[in-house]
């Protein structure tokens, strides 16, 4: 959050920064989920794919004719979500 003002303004006195940044962090602060989502969150989120979604990408995986961008898009995930399911 404090990388780019930091970095791009740098040269910009603290006085002028201070405020700019304290604003966004409160910003964020009112924003904060409750107590409850807080705790879901940690728990991780449900599995973007069904059991037979991860066999068919795991069957056009194996094929070697898919690259992982177009197995994602087939099945409407994420990359990420993916090479979660593949590499278990």
């Amino acid at each position: 959050m404090l990388s780019d003002p930091v970095v791009m303004f740098a040269d910009l006195p603290t006085e002028m920064l201070r405020p700019a940044v304290l604003s966004g962090v409160e910003r964020l602060l009112e924003d904060r989920p409750e107590p409850a989502a807080q705790e879901a969150r940690r728990r991780g989120r449900p599995g973007a794919m069904t059991p037979e979604a991860v066999e068919r990408a795991r069957r056009m995986h194996a094929s070697g004719r898919h690259t992982a961008a177009e197995i994602a898009r087939a099945l409407g995930v994420s990359r990420a979500t993916l090479y979660r399911h593949l590499s278990a």
